[in-house]
Formats: structure tokens, C-alpha cells, sequence
């Protein structure tokens, strides 16, 4: 096993240590009505095939296509209404919310190309912080990232030379560090120069 496969699945095991599901106590189970848990983002996001994990637990669906996070920002508070309602008629709680926009922020929907600058990037970084404080007053959040889309890149191009890298970096880092992956010592891990990946997806 070469030393990166080893890194990878060090970083794995710690991940895995610190997001597992807790223990079932030993005693009876008292019942259970189960969650509705929420998935806001793109079309990527609406066809993908989540699965809520619990028997009782149910997911909502209302990732439109062609979203952006300044798009999220106009709709999330009917967005959460929604959920809520509807968790309501079903008699289940509100669990999780799962947003995943992939990049139509900085990706030009016809060309594939990328297009942004360095004060578009610090726009997008504050609505997704204004949309993330929003649902954080409701539930659980967790935020997936963007995804490179090759045809718009340079042949051969490493993660870190993409658009995607670049805002995934933004968000991350911007809006006084308010977005960020959570890693062992409370700190924004490196990314350094590709040779190790962080995922793409933390609880924040």
C-alpha cells in the first residue's frame, strides 16, 4: 500500500471514528416515529439517490435544477416551511438538512466553462453563509461540495487547479471561517498541492 493510500485510509478511519452512528442502548427501544430529513441543492443533488438509513426515517427532495446559492438564498426560508409542514402531516420530526450545489455558481450552464472572479467568489461565500445561518436555527447541517466539470477544464488538470477547488477554498475559508470542514483539532485542514484530499463534506 503506497504512502497516500495509507494517508487515505488513516483520514478515513478518523472520519468514520468521529461522524459514527451512536450505539443502541441495551434495553428496550422505545418506538420511534422516524424524521423527515431535507436535500436542498441542483439538479445533481435532486437525481441522486439518498437514502434516509432508518426504517421510520423519510427524505424530502426539493433540490430544483439549475440552482446557485444565491438562488437557495431567495427560496430557503419556503424551502424550510415546506419541510416543516410536511414533516408535521406525516407525524415525523424534522431531521437533517443536506444542501448540495456542484457549481452553477461559477460554471456557465451553456459553454461548461468556467467564469468567475475574485469578488464573485466572495459573494457567493456570503449567501451561502446567510443561507447556512438560516437553516442552522432549524436543524443539522450538512453541506456537500462542488464538483469540477471536466469539459469546462484544462485537459489533464489536477482537483486543485479547478473552479470548483477555487470555491470549494472560498467557502471554506470565507465569511470569517463561519463555512468550514471540521478536522481533529478544530482547524481547516491543508489541502497540499493534490496529494491529499480532504472530503468534500462535513458537518457544520
Amino acid at each position: 500500500m503506497s504512502d497516500l493510500e495509507l494517508e487515505e485510509e488513516e483520514e478515513a478511519a478518523v472520519w468514520f471514528e468521529a461522524h459514527a452512528s451512536p450505539e443502541r442502548p441495551s434495553g428496550p427501544l422505545v418506538a420511534d416515529c422516524g424524521r423527515l430529513h431535507l436535500i436542498l441543492g441542483d439538479s445533481v443533488a435532486k437525481r441522486a439517490e439518498f437514502s434516509a438509513g432508518s426504517g421510520e426515517d423519510r427524505i424530502l427532495n426539493r433540490a430544483p435544477g439549475g440552482a446557485t446559492w444565491a438562488s437557495l438564498l431567495s427560496e430557503v426560508d419556503q424551502a424550510v416551511t415546506s419541510w416543516q409542514t410536511a414533516a408535521a402531516a406525516i407525524d415525523k420530526a424534522t431531521g437533517m438538512i443536506v444542501v448540495w450545489l456542484t457549481g452553477n455558481d461559477i460554471y456557465s450552464k451553456l459553454s461548461g466553462l468556467p467564469r468567475y472572479s475574485d469578488a464573485s467568489l466572495k459573494e457567493i461565500a456570503r449567501q451561502a453563509c446567510l443561507v447556512l445561518q438560516r437553516l442552522r436555527v432549524v436543524g443539522e447541517v450538512i453541506v456537500l461540495g462542488p464538483l469540477p466539470r471536466l469539459a469546462g477544464e484544462l485537459r489533464g488538470c489536477t482537483w486543485n487547479s479547478t473552479a470548483a477547488y477555487r470555491l470549494e477554498r472560498t467557502l471554506l475559508r470565507g465569511a470569517s471561517g463561519r463555512i468550514g470542514y471540521r478536522g481533529s483539532s478544530g482547524t481547516v485542514p491543508r489541502l497540499e498541492d493534490g496529494k491529499k484530499k480532504k472530503k468534500w463534506y462535513e458537518r457544520v
